[in-house]
């Protein structure tokens, strides 16, 4: 059998990949950190961001066009950063679990087991829904 040409063996960036080892109960001893930080810090603290978001801003006289004009802006950067915290919890949940998927799949393997980087990937595209409804504290 002789060696393989360098056509097929793809980019050579690519060549000298290795595998991934995960300590296990150190990825579930983190799901389960994170989850906790999200639940007593991170969701109550938002959800407190979120209603002040949502306090109206008096409207001042059309004639003050500048005045105008900052407050439609602050009023979009408002409704931006109520997004952004949600899609930011929505995120941490979703690496939470996909940390806590992939202890849990790997678990039965010996102390440090490997996986593979497309397995992760299909973890983090199609996760686990979050413990709480993001949508309840926005």
């Amino acid at each position: 059998m002789g060696r393989i040409p360098d056509d097929d063996l793809g980019p050579q960036w690519l060549r000298d990949y290795g595998s991934i080892e995960a300590d296990l109960k150190g990825m579930a001893d983190f799901a389960t950190a994170l989850n906790d930080e999200l639940e007593r810090n991170y969701v109550p603290h938002r959800a407190k961001v979120n209603a002040d978001m949502q306090v109206p801003v008096a409207s001042p006289a059309s004639q003050f066009v500048e005045l105008v004009e900052l407050l439609q802006t602050h009023q979009r950067s408002q409704v931006m950063t109520t997004s952004l915290l949600t899609a930011h919890g929505d995120a941490t949940y979703t690496f939470s679990a996909a940390a806590k998927t992939i202890s849990t799949s790997y678990g039965d393997a010996d102390g440090l087991a490997v996986a593979r980087a497309k397995d992760v990937e299909a973890i983090i595209v199609d996760p686990a829904p979050p413990t709480t409804d993001p949508a309840a504290s926005a």
